[in-house]
């Protein structure tokens, strides 16, 4: 919580600056986005076989976002996770203690959308209320299981704590705005609330999870800082964070740095 206040202040303070949000070019429009995604997954709470981190590793990534900075103006994005998540065993840069036949933790999802509108908006700041849809697939492994050995000597296979699952959530979103000279930042936060665990339908995959029976589905924050240039050029950072509300807690997260582009 220390860092997104800290953010939030920092926002607050460059909002002074006189530096119009409606000139720059980005403005009313639809833009893909390409990057290049420096990913670690982490969960103090869980060691993995290398530590309580999982990466770091290097992946593209994908998105889609409309900006408005007019008040009431319609505004919506799109991070579809997957695709950095599709290769990450193409970089490693920890690859000296990576063991592929042990499954890798996952914190990911299809379609991650925030859509909303802006309630305050001035010649230099934004303030913008909206929702939050998506989906997270959560994959938690027990490493204490992977040296688990049948009554026949066969290797069992890796187990995966709760809340390991496939969630669809939604929740509110928040928007933050300012803008510097040719660079403006835009700082997007949500909170989402677990509606529905669909089942993934793989027996064997489902087995593998130790299920509890009345486990609470988690919820999840997420917090985006982009820093944007009007070339298009823009370096982002987001946070993904899972709620454990049940007894295993874990604190299982996701961070992801990139640099990229947009048009």
């Amino acid at each position: 919580m220390k860092t997104l206040f800290t953010i939030l202040f920092l926002v607050i303070i460059s909002s002074t600056v006189n530096a119009q949000l409606d000139g720059h070019m980005k403005a009313n429009e639809t833009l893909l986005s390409f990057s290049v995604n420096v990913i670690t997954l982490n969960n103090p709470t869980l060691l993995y076989e290398d530590g309580q981190k999982f990466g770091p590793y290097l992946a593209p990534g994908f998105g889609l976002n409309h900006y408005s900075y007019d008040q009431w103006g319609f505004r919506w994005g799109m991070d579809f996770k997957w695709v950095s998540d599709i290769f990450p065993e193409i970089y490693k840069l920890s690859s000296a203690s990576y063991d592929p036949s042990i499954k890798f933790p996952m914190l990911t999802g299809l379609w991650w959308t925030n859509v909303g509108t802006n309630v305050y908006s001035t010649e230099y700041f934004n303030i913008g209320v909206g929702a939050h849809f998506a989906d997270y697939l959560v994959e938690i492994p027990d490493w204490d299981s992977t040296g688990n050995i049948d009554p026949q000597g066969n290797q069992l296979a890796t187990q995966y704590q709760e809340p390991t699952g496939w969630y669809w959530a939604a929740g509110p979103t928040m928007y933050l705005d300012a803008g510097y000279g040719q660079f403006f930042l835009t700082v997007t936060a949500n909170y989402s609330f677990s509606y529905w665990r669909p089942d993934i339908r793989d027996k064997e995959y489902e087995q593998a999870i130790n299920k509890i029976d009345g486990y609470p589905s988690p919820h999840f924050l997420y917090v985006d800082v982009t820093v944007n240039h009007d070339s298009g050029l823009f370096l982002s950072f987001n946070r993904t964070m899972t709620i454990d509300r049940g007894i295993n807690a874990n604190k299982f997260s996701r961070n992801d740095l990139g640099i990229g582009w947009k048009f």
